[in-house]
């Protein structure tokens, strides 16, 4: 790797996706950029999506699990009055029907009543797999799978705006994780009785994340490149004013976007000398002395200490016993979870 903070523990990265590239795409523009065998990401967009992208670096790609499962928050405009048979704009319109003042009028209550966890069916043209294959391929190969439904949750969900002509609603909405913001627009659609579809969607927020951060990396450009040999368009992503900059120059600014471990998982840090460090590396359960209050299994990325070496960084949980404390040191065992650096 060319550029880097922490070349065993790696790093991440927050991308303002711009719509009309894959998840994948990015990646592939950071793998270039930085010259990094091993990138990847937290949580997929669909090229139609704008906005947050978690991407993982080197080491860190192996800290995925622990960023996948956040609540998300998306802002979304849903059209009322018509449907598609993806859910989003991408797809073929399969169904229209006109919307009056008293569905509009309704809109923001039937929104509303959202809130809470219900069990809506994925969208056809999703990520989920089906025996072994993804929904969305199946799908595009004309066997749309029948997906069966499975729990959703909506947090908050808060209206900005209802727009009459065409008709359609503007939310914003905080969600678990694995939950399809196309089925919520599907079944705001249901309670309206009239068919709807997501016509944008932004995603500002996963777990501690946001687009607020000082750090995100965005105003990313989107090149068509053609299309690849199964017909799936192929583009490049580079940022703006850098179109036709080296891959140097491309790299040293991407790098300075990154955000180290400690800040992308958001976890207590327990810095540990050489020996400890070492036998926690090495499987064992250590002893190490922390601020605060913790809870059996609770997560702590440990990290080396004053010693020169060894380097990375180790996902531990905290193993009970635990002696009372507030704001006192508190004495914890930590067992070794998962070892964050690309020899591991």
């Amino acid at each position: 790797m060319t550029v880097h903070v922490d070349p065993e523990a790696g790093f991440g990265l927050l991308v303002d996706k711009p719509a009309g590239a894959s998840s994948h795409d990015v990646v592939d523009f950071v793998r270039y950029a930085l010259g990094a065998r091993k990138v990847g990401h937290a949580g997929t967009l669909d090229p139609f999506a704008t906005g947050l992208l978690v991407v993982l670096v080197q080491g860190a790609t192996k800290a995925a699990p622990f960023l996948s499962g956040h609540d998300k928050v998306y802002e979304t405009t849903i059209v009322l009055g018509a449907a598609t048979d993806t859910a989003d704009a991408t797809g073929r319109e399969v169904a229209r029907a006109p919307v009056s003042a008293a569905v509009l009028e309704e809109a923001p209550q039937a929104a509303g009543a959202l809130v809470g966890t219900h069990a809506w069916p994925p969208p056809a043209f999703a990520a989920v797999k089906v025996e072994g294959r993804r929904a969305h391929e199946l799908a595009r190969a004309g066997r749309a799978p029948d997906l069966p439904p499975r729990p959703m949750t909506v947090h908050r969900l808060e209206v900005l705006r209802v727009v009459p002509s065409p008709p359609r609603i503007q939310i914003s909405v905080a969600v678990s994780a694995g939950t399809y913001v196309r089925s919520l627009a599907v079944a705001l659609g249901e309670a309206l009785g009239v068919p709807a579809h997501v016509a944008a969607l932004r995603r500002t927020a996963a777990g501690h994340l946001g687009l607020d951060d000082a750090r995100v990396l965005g105003d990313l450009r989107v090149e068509p490149r053609g299309r690849d040999r199964r017909g799936k368009p192929r583009v490049r992503v580079r940022p703006a004013g850098y179109e036709a900059a080296d891959r140097a120059t491309v790299g040293a600014f991407v790098a300075r976007h990154a955000v180290p471990l400690d800040a992308l998982l958001g976890f207590p840090v327990a810095l540990l000398d050489g020996v400890r460090f070492r036998r926690l590396r090495e499987g064992q359960v250590v002893r190490a002395i922390l601020r605060g209050t913790f809870k059996a299994g609770q997560r702590v990325l440990a990290r080396l200490g004053a010693d020169p070496a060894p380097r990375g960084a180790i996902v531990a949980a905290v193993e009970p016993p635990l002696a009372p404390a507030a704001q006192e040191p508190t004495q914890v065992s930590l067992r070794p979870v998962r070892v964050l650096d690309p020899g591991a």
